[in-house]
């Protein structure tokens, strides 16, 4: 007796995601980038003159977090 098995898969991708911290060579036009190519754009730092949407209008996510040591060296 032989046995049939269908199966339904659906892929659901989400984009990529761009974290860019705090410090970074020339987040703003990376940013932009990142943006631009689909990607889901994450600014983290712990400066408020840094990390606000009036500078980064084009990020999904602006957070105003401190970063632990282990994210990035300091």
């Amino acid at each position: 007796m032989e046995t049939t098995l269908r199966v339904f898969v659906e892929v659901q991708r989400q984009p990529p995601h761009l974290v860019i911290v705090k410090r970074a060579t020339s987040p703003v036009p990376l940013a932009s980038l990142g943006s631009l190519r689909g990607f889901t754009v994450t600014v983290l730092d712990d400066r408020p003159q840094f990390a606000n949407r009036q500078r980064f209008a084009q990020a999904d996510q602006v957070l105003l977090r401190r970063c632990a040591r282990r994210c990035m060296p300091c």
